[in-house]
């Protein structure tokens, strides 16, 4: 908002009609995200009912980087189509919950501009990842619980062959998960965090 027009609670104004209007064509809830240095805008989200969800903090590395940190296992990755992507079990897969640009919808909706690689054992898909093409964006890495968490590096060093971005992103990973911990112990840049509000209609 332009600065001179802050404080005259236009921007609780307009939250306060977007709310009724998805009370009225029938949203059950609403799903947003704000800065973690945002105060002014979380306090808004909360006065308006908003309640905080989760906690999520966003890693960056140089590609570079990623690859000298890749698996020491011995393992094989292969392309993952879209089909294939479609079948996986995700949410047994992922460390947690997706926040919603990092969904399966969200990523389908997206898949022309994105590759993804994945590890077999035998006939079965124990690790995956899905990356920008030319941003470096990584949605999703998954893992099978039962596998160590050195094959996320073996899965990024897939991904790495199939982006022309210098830079890696992970975004919207969920505090204290297995992937934030494995990005911690690895080395990766905690560049922002963000909490993920929720507003439910009742």
């Amino acid at each position: 908002m332009i600065p001179e027009y802050q404080g005259n609670k236009i921007a609780s104004g307009m939250l306060s009609w977007i709310l009724e209007d998805a009370a009225r064509i029938g949203v059950d809830r609403f799903l947003l995200e704000v800065l973690e240095h945002n105060q002014a805008a979380k306090k808004l989200y909360l006065r308006a009912g908003f309640s905080d969800r989760r906690f999520f903090r966003c890693y960056r590395m140089e590609k570079r980087l990623v690859q000298k940190n890749s698996c020491d296992l011995p393992c094989s990755f292969e392309s993952l189509d879209r089909e294939e992507f479609e079948k996986l079990d995700h949410q047994k897969m992922l460390s947690h919950e997706p926040s919603w640009q990092n969904d399966v919808p969200s990523v389908l909706h997206n898949w022309e501009q994105l590759s993804a690689v994945k590890v077999m054992d035998n006939d079965k898909v124990i690790a995956y990842g899905v990356i920008h093409r030319t941003k470096g964006d990584i949605p999703q890495l998954g893992l099978a619980t039962e596998y160590p968490d050195s094959l996320y590096g073996c899965i990024l060093e897939g991904l790495s062959q199939l982006t022309e971005s210098k830079t890696f992103s992970v975004t919207n990973v969920e505090e204290s998960s297995r992937l934030q911990q494995y990005l911690m112990v690895q080395g990766w840049q905690n560049h922002i965090n963000q909490f993920e509000m929720l507003y439910e209609f009742r």
